[in-house]
């Protein structure tokens, strides 16, 4: 459900997420002070998404990327980070994390 703040959340987890991501790539570190410093949509309890989290909103049935570019636009095909893993959203393939490297973010609640 796109709530038109920013916002969507998916009816089947109950998880809100973060429509647009930053264009910057961050480290896991910057990744969890940036969630943990977001306001949005009137909501400041945001935080990094688990793997299965991250998973949950991948759209195997799309490539390049591979999720919903309705209720998630301008997603780039590239790294995202979640608590320990990332996610490659060109194909929705997962990879661990190396803390150091940086990785696009997509914060949850």
């Amino acid at each position: 459900m796109d709530h038109g703040d920013g916002t969507v959340t998916d009816m089947t987890t109950g998880l809100m997420w973060q429509q647009t991501v930053p264009s910057n790539p961050m480290t896991q570190d910057e990744a969890n002070i940036y969630c943990a410093n977001l306001t949005l949509a009137g909501r400041s309890d945001w935080r990094l998404p688990t793997k299965i989290e991250l998973m949950s909103i991948v759209d195997f049935g799309r490539t390049a990327p591979a999720i919903n570019p309705t209720f998630f636009p301008s997603t780039p095909a590239k790294f995202f980070v979640s608590v320990s893993w990332n996610i490659f959203f060109q194909d929705g393939t997962t990879y661990i994390s190396n803390p150091t490297d940086a990785y696009y973010v997509r914060c949850v609640r």
